[in-house]
């Protein structure tokens, strides 16, 4: 096992908590890791994989120089926009938003469920047929 880079579970606590605004289980999940993973790299109990810095990266556009030394700016101007969690409703309406809240909150298999059956709905819909029946839950 490799040695852990002192400070940069702070760093990266810093970067979830102010910069992404996102839980432990928020990022565990963009990461597909386990949340308990992201605590012990917060708690410096265990390093933090190369492909987890890449991932940091590409996805939320974390200097990676900053995240392992403190220097520079955390964020790198990332392509087509900023990451915050908040920004991902501007521009919504409230029922928008509201929408987005109750899919985040069902377990993974019902959130794959329904993503299917609105993506029928839309195809059903743009063919002019008739509306998809559902089955009560």
């Amino acid at each position: 096992m490799k040695k852990v880079v002192k400070g940069v579970g702070a760093r990266l606590r810093k970067l979830r908590v102010e910069l992404l605004e996102m839980t432990q289980k928020e990022l565990a999940q963009a990461l597909g890791v386990k949340q308990n993973t992201i605590s012990q790299w917060e708690k410096e109990e265990r390093d933090i994989p190369t492909a987890v810095y890449e991932a940091l990266a590409t996805k939320f556009g974390v200097n990676i120089n900053w995240l392992l030394t403190g220097e520079g700016e955390p964020l790198l101007k990332p392509r087509g926009g900023t990451v915050k969690k908040k920004d991902l409703y501007e521009g919504l309406s409230q029922e928008d938003q509201e929408l987005l809240k109750l899919i985040k909150g069902l377990p993974d298999d019902e959130r794959t469920m329904l993503i299917k059956l609105l993506k029928r709905a839309v195809e059903r819909g743009t063919s002019g047929s008739t509306p998809v029946k559902t089955n009560s839950f």
